[in-house]
């Protein structure tokens, strides 16, 4: 499983999952996520997030999601790959099709049921569901099953073992911009944890459009109320 998970629902758009700090999730042995976009989650940004040794199925895993953006992260020390996406309904849950885009579908219940992306204001909110569940030519596969839109970009990837993991058919995203180092990219102190870049750090240099994620102010405040 994951601290962060969402699934089962496309229009679940817009989702921002920012300025977290998610470590020592899991064990080498385990099946684990970090940020869990399960079964068809769509639109949703990771950025600005420091991830230190976390999960080995996918520090951010996507199960066949659409429009998903990985952006501007730090990935440290991950179990497996750093970003992970798998095409399910060409996998392990091809023979599910029917029970998700079928006439009876999960996916067609809340497409247009609980909300209906054919009609204001959904069309307008998430035009990109249009054509979800159109059924393809060869008239057993739908468009929602083929997964697009999706780009990692601008992230530090230090001691990964892979950076991107695409699995089965379909499965899609774009890697731009993405700085991937065995050497310390210029943390304050990686000894105690402190991920914080320097102001030197190369990864200004080599990532113009990096921007500074404020690991000195994630997690809980620090007051009266605390005894930890």
């Amino acid at each position: 499983m994951s601290p962060f998970y969402i699934g089962g629902d496309p229009s679940d758009r817009g989702n921002i999952v920012r300025y977290n700090y998610f470590h020592h999730i899991g064990k080498e042995d385990r099946l684990v996520m970090g940020v869990y976009l399960d079964d068809g989650a769509c639109g949703t940004t990771v950025f600005g997030n420091v991830f230190y040794k976390v999960g080995t199925y996918g520090t951010v895993y996507s199960n066949s999601g659409s429009d998903n953006i990985v952006k501007n992260n730090i990935f440290i020390s991950s179990y497996g790959p750093a970003v992970h996406l798998k095409s399910e309904w060409y996998d392990f849950a091809k023979d599910a099709v029917q029970a998700y885009f079928g006439p009876d579908g999960l996916y067609r219940e809340r497409l247009t049921n609980t909300v209906n992306i054919y009609k204001l204001p959904y069309s307008m909110e998430y035009p990109k569901l249009k054509h979800f569940l159109d059924l393809l030519p060869d008239g057993k596969t739908y468009a929602g099953m083929r997964p697009s839109g999706n780009v990692m970009e601008w992230n530090v990837v230090y001691d990964c073992p892979v950076t991107l993991r695409l699995t089965s058919s379909y499965a899609q995203f774009d890697s731009l911009h993405n700085f991937v180092t065995d050497k310390d990219p210029g943390f304050v102190n990686i000894e105690r944890q402190d991920f914080q870049l320097k102001d030197n750090s190369v990864v200004y240099k080599i990532l113009k459009g990096f921007k500074r994620i404020p690991f000195d102010n994630i997690g809980l405040e620090k007051d009266q109320y605390r005894d930890f």
